[in-house]
């Protein structure tokens, strides 16, 4: 850690069995408090995840009768194909007009809107109306499915989706229908409340130096759906080890994901990169907030996280029900944290130490960004 200068490291892995082995490594703030495991962090991209859980329980609500909104007139249906266009006839327009007219959920969701980050075209005092009007000046990399390219505004687009159709603030969706079914009693969206709970921890550069969090509970609306997510490793191996129980949490036996919901999110929607730089990956691809790769002959579903001052990864390998949660209080450490993640899985599974030794020689041999596997956040 002290290489790699990472101030602090929190992990969680959760067991076939169900149960949950945590640990907190190194410190959480300047004055030196050390870390544990309920020690808050902004998790970033791994809230995309929550986004798309979201969109698929309010799909159930639909099919279900159950929903608190109608859908707009001749829509007769609210699902994975659904056109954005068709939920939001008034603020959905893209530069590209076959692209407004034709891109489902299933497309936006998949990084498959043929829209770039464009990541500069708003500013923290946005509202998510305001990202959703300006796409339309926003000009496209490729065509609609095209090919896949990471857009964080389409998940700001959600979090508007399911405030518009669940009659609740999306923050609040979350809240009520994941947060507190699975008792992720230290999760929130509001960096305030972390702060006060005395558990938030503080925020590194990539060269370690101390840098001020990164955003403030007014941009909360803005964050929400593309990684607005605080939480600690206690309450991500909640969520890990629903998702491992293909949406049923054990504790309570209770579905909190409906099984079609998990069933779309975790299946593969678009090819991130063809080729692979190592024989004992498969190539990447991408399906709705959860990215997919083969390690050595097992599937794994994860997804990275990053913004300045914190690093994030959830992995689960679907098949042998394992899942590992990392999170770092310093900026561009996802090399560090697979290395982790690769050395579990590999002793776990008994397999040859291959990435976390290609991990670790980097680590030693450099302070810079990895080329690791592509976990984009």
């Amino acid at each position: 850690m002290r290489q790699a200068k990472m101030k602090g490291l929190s992990i969680g892995v959760v067991l076939p069995d169900n149960s949950v082995e945590l640990a907190g490594l190194g410190t959480m703030s300047e004055r030196g408090d050390s870390m544990t495991t309920d020690t808050t962090f902004v998790i970033a991209s791994c809230s995309k995840a929550f986004l798309t859980a979201s969109v698929g329980i309010l799909i159930e609500d639909f099919a279900n009768g159950v929903n608190k909104t109608s859908l707009p007139s001749g829509v007769k249906k609210l699902d994975w194909y659904t056109k954005v266009t068709d939920l939001l006839p008034d603020d959905w327009k893209l530069m590209d007009e076959w692209a407004t007219e034709k891109a489902t959920l299933r497309d936006i969701f998949s990084h498959q809107s043929g829209l770039p980050r464009h990541d500069f075209s708003y500013n923290p005092t946005d509202k998510p109306l305001d990202v959703l009007h300006r796409m339309q000046h926003l000009r496209p990399s490729f065509e609609l499915r095209q090919r896949w390219h990471y857009n964080n505004q389409m998940f700001v687009l959600g979090a508007h989706l399911v405030s518009t159709y669940s009659g609740l603030p999306y923050i609040d969706y979350v809240q009520e229908r994941i947060f507190d079914p699975l008792n992720m009693t230290s999760t929130t969206f509001s960096p305030n409340k972390a702060l006060e709970s005395g558990k938030r921890s503080e925020a590194w550069a990539e060269d370690g130096r101390l840098i001020p969090f990164w955003f403030t509970d007014d941009m909360t609306d803005l964050n929400a759906g593309q990684g607005g997510i605080i939480s600690n490793v206690e309450d991500m191996t909640k969520w890990v080890r629903m998702m491992l129980n293909e949406g049923v949490d054990s504790a309570t036996n209770e579905t909190v994901l409906p099984h079609s919901a998990y069933t779309e999110i975790t299946t593969n929607q678009a090819i991130v990169s063809g080729r692979t730089s190592e024989s004992y990956f498969s190539p990447n691809s991408y399906g709705l907030g959860w990215m997919h790769k083969s390690y050595q002959g097992h599937e794994m579903i994860d997804h990275g996280g990053a913004i300045p001052g914190f690093s994030a990864e959830v992995v689960f390998l679907p098949f042998e029900k394992l899942g590992i949660v990392t999170l770092a209080n310093g900026a561009a450490k996802h090399q560090q944290e697979l290395a982790v993640i690769f050395r579990i899985i590999e002793d776990y599974l008994k397999l040859p130490h291959k990435e976390s030794e290609r991990l670790a020689k980097l680590t030693r041999s450099t302070t810079s960004t990895p080329s690791a596997p592509p976990t984009p956040s």
